[in-house]
């Protein structure tokens, strides 16, 4: 097996581990574990934020930890922890113990996400990373598609308990078969590798990181809020539960497909076309989600939409920073962007389910995600204007 294959199969699974079975699976939980133990959605939306709090904590650490340690030894052990957790949520009864797993695994779950896959491409210095980290995103897809679905009817049938431990017991077969793939191997070159201190201060001060970091923070925030409150909003709307994890399911399916293109769309098209055509998707996503029960149309175009929606999670943080950055240093900056991805992620979540507590509706949140998709779209265009050709 070549190591281009090997890689992007190693990434599939990572993905769709990561991807695929805890982060999309999570989407279901939310009203079961909420109705059961008397959660507002906004506290138990919060779990979320915990998680990636402490992964933002960690993120730099990782980045230069996946550019120069034993990546195998690194993604192993981030693996076994990642898995064991909703293993963990299967035996909480209080929010604070579900916090306390959250923050362990976010202070792991670096390891096994696309910024692993992104440094094993750099290592190997392949072309055309967007494409390929499209392709690493199909397992994510298909595997959700599988997964939520499954998870939702272990949920209904015997509880949301058992839902977690199925999410843990899928979850380290996927990681395990992924660990085997990965070889040490592949390490930076001695060129690439040297001990130069990474200029945080230039990307400070430089304008087109801090457009990047903002249009992403917005773009993300905008994309897990849709997202982890679709299941609970299509419900709220009169919609059955098998629609609602099916609506999910479909759009994890077409992700497979929808990632992978918007890869190639920011190969070939450029960053500027990529910005702007993520921005449109997530603000489409977000007039869908008010039209739900207004129009037929809608609820079939919705998942759709929320797979072109997802791309904002994965792929542009590495783009932009291999094209605006260059490989020098490349996992630290691709590290820090998805840093400003996540916190959007951290702050988007919690703020759709406040919202909803509030109003006791999710429309002024679906507005909000409209107007932060057309923000992100505007200043990730801005940052692309000095991309370079690869």
């Amino acid at each position: 097996m070549s190591d281009k294959i090997r890689t992007v199969t190693a990434g599939a699974l990572l993905t769709a581990a990561s991807t695929g079975v805890f982060a999309n699976g999570s989407a279901v939980f939310m009203s079961a574990v909420c109705a059961d133990l008397g959660f507002a959605r906004g506290g138990f939306a919060l779990i979320n934020s915990v998680s990636l709090i402490f992964s933002m904590i960690s993120l730099v650490f990782f980045g230069r930890l996946l550019q120069a340690a034993n990546i195998r030894l690194t993604v192993g052990i981030s693996a076994a922890v990642c898995a064991a957790v909703p293993l963990f949520y299967s035996f909480c009864g209080a929010l604070w113990q579900f916090y306390l797993a959250a923050a362990l695994n976010g202070i792991f779950v670096n390891g096994i996400t696309l910024l692993t896959v992104a440094a094993l491409l750099e290592r190997q210095q392949l072309k055309a990373k967007g494409s390929l980290l499209g392709a690493s995103f199909a397992g994510a897809g298909i595997v959700s598609f599988i997964m939520l679905p499954l998870i939702q009817k272990t949920v209904e049938n015997f509880g949301w308990r058992w839902g977690y431990r199925l999410q843990s017991a899928a979850g380290a077969i996927l990681l395990t078969a992924a660990v085997l793939l990965i070889k040490n191997a592949a390490t930076l070159s001695s060129d690439d590798s040297g001990k130069k201190a990474f200029p945080i201060k230039q990307l400070l001060a430089d304008r087109r990181f801090l457009l990047t970091a903002a249009g992403l923070f917005l773009a993300n925030g905008a994309n897990v809020a849709l997202f982890n409150h679709t299941s609970a909003n299509l419900s709220d709307l009169g919609f059955a539960p098998e629609k609602a994890a099916a609506v999910l399911s479909f759009a994890a399916l077409i992700s497979s497909v929808s990632k992978p293109c918007y890869g190639i769309t920011l190969d070939r098209a450029g960053l500027k076309t990529g910005a702007v055509s993520l921005g449109s998707a997530i603000a489409a996503t977000a007039a869908a989600a008010l039209l739900l029960d207004k129009i037929p149309a809608a609820f079939y175009l919705y998942p759709l939409l929320l797979s072109f929606c997802a791309c904002a999670n994965s792929i542009p943080a590495n783009a932009f920073a291999s094209r605006l950055f260059g490989r020098q240093n490349f996992a630290a900056t691709a590290s820090l962007l998805t840093f400003a991805a996540t916190a959007g992620s951290a702050v988007g979540a919690p703020l759709a389910g406040v919202i909803f507590d509030k109003f006791g509706s999710y429309d002024p949140a679906w507005w909000g995600c409209m107007a932060a998709g057309a923000a992100s779209a505007a200043l990730l265009a801005f940052a692309a204007q000095s991309q370079k050709s690869i």
